[in-house]
């Protein structure tokens, strides 16, 4: 089956950071950088993409939340019964968040990410065009296989999915 993701990774962990540093964060960054990352708070709700994604049959949708795309990814496999394999560069994540998470220090792939929504479907093509025509966005970041192996791939290097232990967001409000 193809596995999609609706909008971006770490959107709400973004957002979060942002409310929690928002001087550190104006200090070192523009504040049409900050702004646009308090934007994506449009972007957290995402019981539309799910009602999209069912209406034309998807096999399972999951909304990403707490723990990231990688610990998702790991419980997606686990709720389907099978492997995956994940291209890391199809995965979307916005350039502010990107140098949001060097400028703090995280993980992209294991900030929280309500908003994003990942689906397993037999007709992505279809679904995927039916997202898009509704203003959200989704993109095809790989399929599920046979397997049990759940593997992040890029380029040649393959690396193994492991369930979800610790939001970034809990690593970094505990310093």
């Amino acid at each position: 089956m193809d596995v999609i993701l609706t909008k971006w990774i770490a959107i709400s962990g973004a957002v979060k950071i942002a409310e929690a540093k928002e001087q550190e964060l104006r200090a070192f960054f523009s504040n049409k950088f900050v702004d646009n990352v308090f934007s994506y708070k449009e972007f957290v709700s995402c019981e539309e993409d799910i009602r999209i994604a069912k209406e034309l049959n998807a096999v399972k949708t999951m909304p990403v939340g707490k723990f990231g795309i990688y610990g998702a990814l790991w419980e997606f496999g686990k709720a389907l019964n099978c492997g995956l394999d994940i291209e890391l560069r199809d995965i979307p994540v916005k350039q502010e968040i990107i140098e949001l998470s060097e400028f703090v220090d995280v993980d992209p792939y294991m900030l929280e990410s309500f908003g994003s929504v990942l689906i397993a479907a037999e007709n992505g093509n279809a679904i995927i065009t039916a997202l898009k025509n509704a203003g959200i966005k989704a993109t095809y970041i790989g399929c599920t296989t046979k397997s049990n192996d759940r593997l992040i791939l890029d380029g040649e290097h393959k690396r193994f999915i492991e369930p979800g232990r610790q939001d970034e967001l809990d690593r970094i409000f505990k310093k």
